[in-house]
């Protein structure tokens, strides 16, 4: 075995010896050659699984080298930056030191020359320096030239002092004092009468400083009509409505409901305020699923169609125009049976929705669902004005009443 061994390292020993570098070389070429072909047939036998799984770490494998790469990569920056920063941060810490020790040199040489003059005029017989002049030094004067104590000393001061100071009072000015005092107490006086006058004047007309509640229907109507709900029950508000249904007036005309409630709790000048589409339907106690309610804004407007017939309808804005259609076409009885059903309970719309038919029409350029009862009467019909407006009433002539108002521009806009 040994003897096989040593003859094979012979061999090789004599091919290297005969074919060189290039030999050696391509032995090396031969051999990646070799590896890579072991390698792609390997990789062609592989499962899908056994694939996903090896490039899977191939990946992980890269990723995690380029990785290392990076935080290697950031480390020196790191370090270069930071050599950067105690570079710089040495060299202001040494242009301060520079600075400080030129401005001690600056000081110390004034101070020097100053010390020269001061030593120069010492020397010089012909210059004499006066004092400085001082406070204590004048008061000693005073005291031993002119006999003076410090009491008297005192009392001048004081008196000097009442003389200059214009705040100080002095015995001539009581009179203007008092006249001060006695315009004040008369602005005073006024003030008070004035403010007395003024909560009169609030009692007499607590609705003097109210603002007036500023109406703005989703439709323009011809008239408005406040529906207050505070306090009310849902049977009340609900036969409420349906009285102003029944005594309007044919005139061709839209009459809006809109319902309101009071905000304060101040008596004499209450803030009155609309009400929003939830808490009316929560307070009526009318009932739409969550799937059509999640699409309907808090805006909304209900009203009576004044003409031939007296026909309620309701405006609603919607939010999401798509999956409201596709919501209401799947519900289309019991919504039309939740909104018109409590205020027609003295006619048989209920029990003719349960058996009409449902189809499309046409009203004003308008596409509309129509419910059409046994006779082939109109008991319903809704559409979508636009994409964020939904209309529903009882008979083409409201609709059509409708669709008119919608597209007519606002007075004044």
């Amino acid at each position: 075995m040994a003897e096989s061994q040593d003859l094979n390292a012979k061999r090789a020993a004599a091919r290297k010896a005969m074919g060189g570098e290039a030999y050696e070389a391509k032995l090396v070429t031969q051999t990646e050659t070799l590896i890579k072909k072991r390698r792609e047939a390997m990789m062609a036998m592989e499962k899908p699984e056994q694939r996903q799984k090896r490039e899977a770490q191939e990946k992980y494998a890269l990723e995690r080298e380029a990785t290392k790469k990076k935080l290697a990569e950031d480390l020196i920056n790191e370090k270069e930056n930071l050599a950067k920063r105690k570079a710089s941060e040495a060299l202001a810490q040494q242009t301060r030191e520079e600075e400080r020790r030129n401005l001690e040199k600056t000081r110390q040489a004034e101070f020097e020359s100053k010390q020269n003059i001061i030593e120069r005029l010492r020397q010089d017989n012909n210059q004499k320096l006066a004092p400085l002049r001082t406070l204590k030094t004048d008061l000693a004067r005073s005291v031993k030239t002119e006999n003076l104590s410090a009491t008297k000393i005192s009392l001048m001061e004081k008196d000097r002092e009442l003389k200059t100071d214009p705040f100080v009072a002095r015995p001539n000015q009581a009179p203007r004092r008092f006249n001060g005092l006695i315009f004040s107490a008369l602005i005073i006086c006024v003030l008070s009468l004035g403010a007395i006058g003024f909560i009169i004047y609030k009692n007499q007309n607590p609705n003097s400083n109210s603002s007036s509640l500023i109406i703005n229907p989703l439709i323009f109507a011809d008239e408005n009509q406040a529906l207050a709900i505070e306090n009310k029950s849902a049977l009340e508000i609900i036969n409420t409505i349906s009285q102003l249904r029944k005594l309007a007036s044919a005139e061709d005309s839209l009459l809006n409901i809109y319902p309101t409630k009071i905000l304060s709790s101040d008596s004499k000048n209450p803030s009155i305020v609309t009400v929003g589409l939830a808490e009316f339907l929560s307070a009526s106690k009318i009932n739409l699923t969550e799937e059509i309610n999640r699409h309907f804004d808090n805006k909304f407007m209900i009203g009576i169609y004044r003409g031939t017939d007296q026909n309620l309808f309701w405006v609603f804005s919607i939010n999401d125009w798509e999956y409201s259609k596709s919501t209401i076409l799947s519900q289309e009885t019991s919504f039309l049976d939740s909104l018109l059903g409590p205020f027609l309970l003295d006619t048989t719309f209920s029990i003719d929705l349960t058996q009409a038919q449902i189809i499309d029409e046409v009203v004003k350029n308008k596409d509309a669902r129509a419910v059409k009862n046994k006779l082939n009467q109109t008991i319903a019909i809704y559409s979508f004005l636009d994409q964020k407006t939904l209309v529903v009433t009882q008979n083409e002539a409201s609709l059509s009443r409708l669709i008119n108002n919608f597209n007519t521009p606002r007075p004044g806009q």
